[in-house]
């Protein structure tokens, strides 16, 4: 439960400070207009996918709360708790993806 907590929550630092891994050779090709167009379109759909992510991520921790599943283990934690991780994740990759294309749409090259 750990691991996924710190793989949602740790990807918005990893996105943040550009650690991600990206396929920049394609950016040789392509002009600094097309190129800032490339990584609006592909946060676009990054943001899309982590909108959807929240919203079935939100239904599960909903039905885990009101219905109060556990894990069944000995320890018997509720199931909220870790789901959660998965919506506080995407909630923070949402607002990380909607600052990136913010600064995308702003710079100098693309206007």
């Amino acid at each position: 439960m750990l691991l996924v907590a710190s793989t949602f929550i740790g990807s918005v630092y990893v996105l943040s400070e550009k650690a991600h891994v990206s396929m920049e050779w394609i950016y040789d090709f392509l002009s600094k207009k097309n190129v800032i167009r490339l990584k609006i379109f592909t946060s676009s759909i990054s943001l899309l996918f982590f909108l959807i992510l929240f919203y079935f991520g939100f239904i599960m921790v909903e039905e885990a709360f009101t219905k109060n599943y556990s894990t069944g283990t000995v320890w018997d934690p509720p199931l909220w708790i870790p789901y959660s991780s998965m919506m506080i994740g995407a909630l923070l990759m949402i607002l990380q993806y909607i600052a990136e294309i913010i600064k995308l749409t702003d710079e100098k090259d693309f206007n």
